[in-house]
């Protein structure tokens, strides 16, 4: 094997070094991948990290392409055959991904109809439109590039900070960065509401200043990014809960409150959306310490590190606790009228937004300690279960989908499904052994390291 050498003199600062900084080039840009570093130290929990340019991946689509949505690269309304497989190179029964020349996949999801990419060079290419049905929009089956506003008149094509997360609503996308700004792109109207209001262009709401001036008297680290069909929900430090956009069926958590943007709305898209605010939904006292978060099209639920389980209800009234009879959940998930939860007893369990729990079968996954749920605004009470690299619908004892990589996220809207596969293993290695580098750095007072990789 070829053998590439990596030399350099590094200072790794003590008080840097405590607060998790200080670790820029510590063995080299040609090892540690900057998106994942970012990542990893921005404590945020979710089954999408960033993928670099040396991860293998899967992408599996199925529904119907609208506009290309589904990366057909045609405009013409096509209903897929089953899983259409996607992969880096193409070959065999896989298809290349449409991404520009030179570029690697970072961030992919699916909204209604569409489809977002993110490249390695923080580039954001949209597939489909976010309006429903037909759009006046200049559609690019091959992707419409999206751009980044940072003042009304300049525009952008990168991030200016690294994103470390990328989410689709009904009919629109979120990017968290890792100096915890929001940026948000598509319908403005209630974030997503039937609406042909629209920009091509990523906004920053105000999460940042919200965190300032709220959380000013702690460090802040956002520890959960989730998105429902109209609405966006955060954790921080694995406690407070705060939300916002859409409120009409209580999804925020706040009772009697409006959609958190302005009675009388701007005269353009850009200012509707600076408009927007964010609301401490639950747990402000930090009472509960938080295992994870889901939401549904129109619901919120948090499951805790002591079992319980608290989900959204209605306009009219607040988070409740949910009634458990006694058992546990091992993993949540949702779709447009459910949230969905795996029990102890092997059961899948979805709950009503009203607080019904209706119990719809036994998994058919018996091996559950890797089980996942789908997530998405997807109706009709249908969804996946999915564990290392088998896709099952509910009552099917014989998996869907096998694929060759381990699936790390099933999203699904009423119009399509996307599965994502990746291969994690060499990252947890190499950031296994930046830790050691920085021990050796640090302890034994070495300021010049010598790394032999082989390729």
């Amino acid at each position: 094997m070829a053998s590439k050498e990596i030399r350099g003199s590094y200072h790794v600062d003590e008080e840097l070094e405590q607060q998790g900084k200080g670790l820029d080039d510590l063995i080299g840009k040609g090892i540690i991948n900057r998106n994942n570093r970012n990542y990893l130290e921005s404590r945020l929990k979710t089954n999408i990290r960033p993928l670099t340019e040396s991860d293998d991946y899967e992408v599996y689509f199925s529904g119907k392409s609208i506009n290309g949505s589904l990366l057909t690269g045609s405009l013409e309304a096509k209903k897929l055959d089953g899983f259409e497989k996607f992969t880096k190179y193409g070959g065999g029964d896989a298809k290349k991904i449409l991404i520009p020349k030179g570029q690697a996949l970072k961030f992919i999801d699916i909204g209604l109809q569409f489809t977002v990419i993110m490249t390695n060079l923080n580039e954001a290419f949209l597939y489909g439109d976010f309006v429903y049905g037909s759009s006046s929009a200049d559609i690019n089956p091959l992707g419409r590039q999206l751009s980044i506003l940072m003042t009304p008149e300049v525009k952008i094509n990168n991030f200016p900070y690294e994103p470390v997360a990328m989410l689709c609503g009904e009919q629109f996308v979120a990017v968290l960065d890792s100096c915890n700004r929001l940026w948000y792109c598509g319908i403005e109207t209630h974030i997503g509401t039937a609406s042909n209001n629209c920009t091509y262009d990523f906004v920053e709401i105000g999460l940042k200043k919200y965190l300032e001036t709220e959380f000013n008297d702690e460090t802040t680290h956002i520890t959960h990014f989730r998105v429902g069909g109209r609405h966006l929900c955060l954790c921080i430090n694995n406690r407070t809960i705060i939300s916002t956009g859409a409120n009409y069926f209580g999804q925020l958590g706040i009772i009697n409150t409006p959609d958190l943007v302005p009675s009388v709305l701007p005269s353009t898209v850009v200012d509707a959306l600076y408009s927007y605010t964010f609301v401490k939904s639950w747990n402000e006292d930090g009472k509960y310490r938080v295992r994870d978060v889901a939401c549904s099209g129109n619901m919120t639920a948090i499951l805790t590190e002591c079992g319980k389980l608290f989900k959204t209800c209605n306009a009219s009234e607040p988070i409740q606790a949910v009634v458990l009879d006694g058992f546990s959940l091992t993993t949540i998930g949702g779709n447009w009228t459910h949230i969905l939860a795996h029990t102890s007893k092997n059961q899948m369990m979805g709950i009503t937004d009203n607080h019904v729990t209706e119990f719809f079968s036994e998994s058919p996954i018996k091996n559950c300690d890797n089980l996942q749920i789908s997530t998405g605004t997807n109706s009709n009470y249908t969804y996946f279960i999915y564990s290392n690299n088998e896709l099952y619908e509910p009552r099917n004892p014989n998996p869907v989908l096998k694929s060759s990589l381990p699936i790390v996220v099933c999203k699904m809207t009423s119009k399509a499904t996307m599965v994502l596969c990746m291969n994690c293993k060499n990252n947890k290695s190499i950031v296994a052994m930046k830790r050691n580098m920085l021990q050796c750095t640090v302890s034994q007072g070495l300021s010049d390291i010598l790394i032999n990789v082989h390729q």
